[in-house]
């Protein structure tokens, strides 16, 4: 509640992730944008800084590029942190972005600034366009301020002025036709409407005012006809400008028509007569226009049309006229005809096809056509159709059309389709048909003919012939069916229509018994049948299909014959024996065609079977021999053949029948399933046996027994049994003595039966076998008797029975018996626990057994374990140890005690600091060594707690872990305290300098100290130096006398250090105190210092007169930066220079001098004397800077005057272009009608010629011409 109070009176607190510059003062995109603006700035002054360090070459540019590239790293870091700080909205992204955003900024100054050896200066000049360069580029002026070198020097319209065109104008002239191409109308009469052609005039210097033409047309003969001539202006004649015919007037002649193209070369685009092979080219004074020609206004081709006068706009006088002329003919046209008025549609395999192929054509013609047919596709093309009919010399009467007919005649060889179509046709004079053929002078005529071969339907008789015909069967309403088969036809080509005839006689004579039968295979349907019910002869006599009448194939025959029932006659005996009747037997004769079936009807008392029998012969036995006793009736019903089925016998179909009282013979058999017994040895000394019986009862049964033992063969011994009453009777059979004692197989035979009527059989039936065993199953343990296995596996005792299966095997084991069931002879008892195993019984599955004496025990024993322990035997119980100190880096190792079998793999885990690592060792010693660390100072501690070998994976050890432990005390070190460069000047002793910062090295350990210190020169020789008796912790280095006597960067290195203690310091070992921890760095055993010789001096070139905007270089010699003292103008000026690079550019006339050099602080300094004469710019204008535009005639000549500023002799280049007139801009004599001012009317073309004039001592000079172009100045140069 009290909080409830106090909130009111509580201010806001902003939220944690709320932007560091509130909203309210700063808004988001404002944030962003500036952000984003700032980032960008930064990485374009960056991107600039790093093309200003590639483009110098200063022998400290590496150093300067690592410095940049260090500097520029920490810069990034800083902007990148500072972004993430300020919690831009929208710029606040997951850590791992702002991580990747430092790795790429890092990445991108390594590029940028790493020691590259590519030429990053030239490259730069192929990637930033020349123009954005010069734009961004500025240099330093000797009055120390930037300038940039295009406001220096101006641009080229500064000093190269002014420009001369020279136009020639050329002879008026006009030519009709000028590509001697064709012309042709289709014939009028057959024309529905009017047509249009435009015919073109190739005009050069014309601008045609007024153009007449003549047309001509031309009689059968080739004479001529009354000339008619017409005149064009006005708008008639501005409709002609345009050119290239279309069918459409209404839009024809419209500017913006889309076939229209001003840039296009319309005359190499006209089509060529004979004897224009290469397309012409229209050139800059020409032009071409056209007469449009209409059909409806015109004669009726051929005709000629001239030209006859041309008025030039310009100058109003006639222009010169070719003898040229254009001929206009019929279009030549052609087609398929056929005196047949069926010119196409459906036609029969083998027909031929007449064809007349119409052509008419002015000179003769060139036609070509293509076939198409079942075999492929061909082309054929005739020549000069029609030339022959041209017999005068007349110029033009290959102008008139004539008509030819060619004959083509065709042969439908195959099934398919069949066509003939005009490819091509060209009259005498170039001219292709028309479009329409229905205006064209052919009539009743097609370009192209189709035809469709049907195949001819082939039929025959299937599964009958003369010599195989087909059965007719007896009885009234009986038919026969004659299969009809068609072959060679589609299944779309149906119907097929057949007659058949038939025939009474083999001799197919016809007479008043032959008639006609009709049948038809459907569509679709390869089979027909035809119902006949006459026996005799039938010929397939005419085939008709859907499109084309067919053939008969062999056999066209078919003969039906007339197949009569069988028969059977029967004579039927009694079988009799001493009992009495015991059955029938009946012989049977038969007729018709086998296979016979024969049914018949077995009754006896109440009981009644319809038996049937195959009979495969004419003649057959049948025996019925009842096993009961009583009275059977048979009664034989019916008979079946091949061809008939169930003919009733004996009369009026009631069947044959006989009757029997019948009394069967006594038999005797076996009643079990099996033949075959096996008796045990736990089991008595007989068996039973199960005898069904037959006959008329009592019975008496006799029998006997005889085998084999396992020594001998038993005698036979005979058993009777009388007065046996029951069918099913048991006979109890002692085993054989012998047998029964031994084992053995006897077997069991009934020797004979006896009935109450004192019948006796004799038997012959199989034996009964009876297997005798008196063997009891046995147990034993098989092979080996002892085995060894690791700790943790299975053993298989193997265990072998004797006996019938399944077997119970029982054993004992320390005091306790196990038992297990196995339904095989071998088998094994698998077991996991060490100790004696003994078989002490077993039972098969019928009898118990013995075990086998001295084969009933198996011993099993473990491999032992590996143990580890430390050295000898008196440590090998104790699990702790302690050994001696050792110094940092000195070697330190123990060696393990090891039991087992190698190799062995150890575990264990090494202490130090609170920090724990598992580490592994592998050996095949039992005594391996292991080296223990002293990479670093402290207590160490080692616990070994896991062994494997060869036969045991990696595991605890049972008996617990062994300890060891170690102290490993520090080495002295040392290390440079400040790494910073310091400079020398050649020839100093390399000892501490008063308000200089000095090199310190930071010594750790026990005082005194003793240092090695090796110095090495740019060369890489070295002087090694030992500083004894070193008591300050921190000591400046002081290596006097030590004497630096080159100059470049020298490295001064730690080799080695020594302490109060009895360990001594590695090389490597030197380490940096970071918030009072010990880390490695390396870079704190060497500090680099720099030794200058005196600073210098060198102009890149010799050349002391420059002009204005020119580049005066320098090179600066020793250790960066320089301090440069200078001259411009007698004024004196100071620079510092931090490349080897010293440049300036001059903006305006006059002296720089440079008069001393030093490093920085005014160290090493020299005095020199090198000067530069800056001179100004000079300048060329054509036509006094203007431009002039001049028209001459061709044979006069224009002066082109030049004029120069500066100081003789001059040197200039002049170039002239051709003239490229611009779209819109009006030609010279428009200009010249309408006084229009001469100022260019065209862009600038190819370069014509160019030419360099030298030592010009005036400040003007012309040059006499009469080449048409542009005339301009390029270069120029004075002294």
């Amino acid at each position: 509640m009290s909080s409830a109070t106090k909130a009111p009176n509580t201010p806001p607190r902003a939220a944690p992730d709320s932007p560091r510059i509130p909203l309210s003062i700063f808004n988001a995109p404002s944030q962003r944008l500036l952000a984003l603006s700032a980032a960008a700035a930064l990485q374009a002054y960056k991107l600039s800084k790093s093309l200003s360090l590639w483009s110098t070459h200063s022998q400290t540019r590496v150093l300067d590029s690592e410095i940049a590239l260090y500097r520029w790293s920490i810069i990034d870091l800083l902007a990148i942190l500072f972004v993430w700080w300020l919690r831009i909205p929208r710029l606040r992204f997951h850590k791992s972005i702002w991580i990747a955003a430092i790795v790429v900024f890092c990445a991108l100054n390594w590029v940028l600034f790493a020691s590259w050896k590519l030429p990053i200066s030239h490259l730069s000049a192929y990637i930033v366009p020349t123009t954005l360069q010069s734009a961004f580029t500025f240099y330093k002026a000797p009055q120390e301020h930037r300038v940039r070198l295009k406001d220096v020097i101006g641009n080229r319209d500064k000093h190269l002025r002014g420009e001369h065109t020279v136009r020639v104008g050329g002879f008026s002239t006009a030519k009709l036709n000028p590509t001697t191409q064709s012309f042709c109308f289709p014939d009028s009469a057959s024309a529905a409407s009017s047509k249009h052609i435009a015919v073109p005039i190739l005009f050069n210097n014309t601008d045609p005012l007024v153009l007449a033409y003549s047309v001509t047309p031309l009689n059968d003969d080739g004479s001529l006809g009354d000339e008619t001539e017409v005149e064009m202006q006005g708008r008639e004649l501005e409709k002609s400008r345009i050119g290239l015919v279309n069918d459409d007037d209404d839009d024809f002649f419209d500017p913006n028509h889309d076939i229209y193209n001003a840039n296009t070369d319309e005359l190499a685009m006209l089509p060529r007569g004979a004897g224009v092979s290469a397309p012409p080219r229209l050139q800059k004074t020409q032009n071409i226009r056209y007469i449009p020609l209409t059909s409806s206004a015109l004669p009726p081709p051929p005709f000629i049309v001239r030209l006859k006068h041309v008025v030039d706009k310009g100058s109003e006088l006639d222009a010169r006229l070719a003898r040229t002329e254009a001929i206009v003919v019929e279009c030549p046209s052609a087609g398929f005809a056929s005196g047949d008025p069926v010119t196409g549609g459906d036609r029969c395999v083998g027909d031929k096809v007449g064809l007349q192929l119409g052509v008419r054509s002015a000179g003769g013609a060139s036609v070509g056509w293509s076939s198409q047919s079942p075999a492929g596709e061909d082309a054929k093309k005739l020549d000069n159709i029609g030339s022959t009919a041209y017999t005068t010399s007349q110029a033009h009467v290959r102008a008139v059309s004539t008509t030819t007919s060619i004959p083509i005649n065709m042969t439908l060889e195959r099934s398919g389709q069949y066509s003939l179509e005009l490819a091509s046709l060209q009259d005498f004079f170039g001219n292709e048909p028309f479009p329409s053929l229905q205006e064209s002078g052919l009539q009743h005529a097609e370009s192209a003919v189709h035809y469709a071969s049907h195949p001819l339907p082939l039929v025959q008789f299937s599964a009958c012939s003369a010599e195989e015909p087909v059965r007719l069967l007896e009885g009234k309403g009986m038919s026969a069916a004659l299969g009809v088969n068609v072959m060679g036809v589609d299944a779309s080509e149906g119907p097929v229509d057949v007659q058949v005839r038939y025939f009474d006689n083999p001799d197919l004579v016809v007479n008043s018994a032959s008639h006609i039968l009709n049948t038809q295979i459907a569509t679709g349907d390869t089979h027909s049948a035809l119902q006949v019910n006459q026996p005799g002869y039938y010929k397939i006599q005419h085939v008709a299909g859907k499109y084309c009448a067919g053939h008969t194939q062999i056999p066209d025959v078919c003969g039906v014959k007339t197949t009569p029932k069988p028969t059977i006659d029967m004579d039927i005996r009694t079988i009799e024996d001493c009992s009495g009747e015991v059955g029938i037997r009946a012989l049977m004769t038969l007729t018709g065609e086998a296979p016979f079936k024969l049914a018949y009807l077995v009754e006896f008392g109440n009981e009644a079977k319809r038996v049937e029998k195959r009979i495969m012969s004419s003649r057959d036995e049948l025996s019925l021999t009842p096993e009961r006793e009583g009275k059977y009736k048979y009664t034989f019903l019916s008979l079946s053949d091949r061809h008939y089925r169930d003919i009733a016998l004996g009369e009026k179909g009631k069947g044959i029948t006989a009757t029997q009282v019948v009394h069967p013979l006594a038999d005797a058999h076996f009643a079990e399933s099996s033949n075959k017994r096996t008796v045990w040895s736990c089991e008595g000394g007989h068996v039973d046996v199960n005898v069904e019986f037959k006959g008329s009862g009592p019975w008496t049964l006799e029998y006997q027994t005889t085998g084999t033992s396992a020594s001998s063969i038993t005698k036979p011994v005979t058993y009777t049994q009388a007065d046996i009453r029951d069918r099913h009777h048991t006979i109890t059979v002692p085993i054989p003595e012998e047998i029964d004692r031994l084992g053995g197989q006897f077997m069991i035979s009934l020797v004979s039966v006896e009935d109450s009527r004192r019948c006796k059989k004799v038997l012959s039936q199989n034996d009964y076998t009876v297997q005798v065993q008196r063997v009891k199953p046995t147990a034993r343990v098989f092979g080996v008797d002892r085995a060894t296995i690791l700790d943790g596996q299975t053993a298989n005792i193997p265990v072998r029975v004797t006996g019938e299966g399944p077997w119970k095997v029982a054993y004992r084991h320390g005091g306790r018996e196990h038992s297990v069931t196995t339904h095989t002879r071998q088998t094994d008892l698998v077991v996991d626990s060490e100790g004696v195993y003994e078989l002490v019984g077993v039972h098969d599955a019928h009898c118990p057994g013995n075990i086998v004496q001295d084969e009933e025990r198996f011993e099993l024993d473990f491999i032992p374990r590996p143990l580890l322990s430390l050295g000898g035997e008196g440590e090998k119980k104790r699990t702790h140890h302690t050994l001696a100190p050792v110094c940092r880096g000195d070697d330190s190792s123990i060696h393990l005690a090891i039991t087992g079998e190698p190799p062995f793999e150890v575990v264990y885990e090494h202490e130090h600091d609170g920090v724990r690592e598992e580490e592994r060792i592998a050996s095949v010693r039992h005594n391996p060594l292991v080296t223990l660390d002293t990479d670093v100072a402290g207590k160490h501690g080692y616990a070994f707690s896991a062994i494997g070998d060869a036969n045991y994976a990696v595991e605890g050890m049972r008996a617990g872990a062994v300890h060891v432990s170690q102290t490993v005390v520090e080495r002295p070190w040392a290390q440079f305290k400040r790494n910073a460069r310091v400079s020398y000047c050649l020839g100093d002793e390399l000892k501490p300098r008063a308000h200089t910062p000095n090199p310190v090295i930071q010594l750790h350990g026990t005082a005194p100290w003793e240092l090695e210190l090796e110095v090495v020169d740019d060369s890489g020789s070295g002087r090694l130096v030992r500083v004894p008796g070193i008591r300050d912790p921190e000591w400046e280095v002081d290596l006097s006398p030590l004497t630096l006597n080159s100059f470049g960067a020298h490295r001064v290195g730690i080799v080695g250090v020594h302490d109060a203690s009895d360990c001594v310091a590695f090389e490597e070992d030197v380490q940096a105190v970071e918030h009072g921890q010990k880390t490695t760095s390396k870079q704190n055993l060497v500090t680099t210092i720099d030794v200058a010789e005196s600073a210098t001096v060198v102009p890149l070139t010799r050349i002391e007169d420059v002009c204005v905007g020119d580049s005066m270089d320098f090179q600066l010699g020793g250790t960066a930066p320089w301090v440069v003292g200078y001259e411009w103008n007698d004024a004196p000026t100071t620079a510092k220079s931090k490349t080897s690079l010293f440049s300036r550019v001059a903006e305006e006339e006059g002296l720089f001098r440079i008069t001393e050099v030093s490093h920085h602080s005014q160290q090493c300094p020299s005095t020199v004397d090198i000067r530069r004469y800056v001179h100004p710019l000079p300048s060329a204008s054509v036509s006094e800077g203007d431009t002039y535009i001049e028209d001459i005639r061709e044979g006069d000549q224009a002066e082109i005057k030049f004029s120069f500023i500066g100081t003789p002799p001059f040197t200039f280049t002049y170039e002239v272009r051709d003239i490229l007139t611009s779209p819109g801009q009006t030609n010279i004599a428009q200009q010249r009608r309408e006084n229009l001012p001469r100022v260019r009317s065209h862009e600038l073309g190819r370069v014509l010629e160019r030419h360099t004039v030298t030592d010009v001592m005036q400040h003007e000079h012309s040059i006499f011409s009469s080449l048409e172009g542009v005339w301009s100045c390029w270069i120029e140069t004075s002294r």
